[in-house]
């Protein structure tokens, strides 16, 4: 698969492969860090002023 700045990198096939309809990825997922607000806010519960402290001292 190719990632959108043009670089190539290996996945696993979709499984079975058949010979009318072989299939294939037509996205590989979210780009890296997409959810990374979520997480911060709803998993680990930081409050965005947490969020904006961190963010300008380059942590996050």
């Amino acid at each position: 698969a190719e990632l959108p700045g043009g670089q190539s990198v290996k996945l696993p096939t979709v499984a079975p492969k058949l010979a009318a309809t072989p299939g294939g990825l037509r996205w590989i997922g979210p780009p890296l860090g997409a959810h990374n607000n979520e997480v911060y806010r709803d998993w680990l519960g930081l409050p965005a002023a947490e969020l904006r402290r961190l963010a300008s001292e380059g942590v996050i």
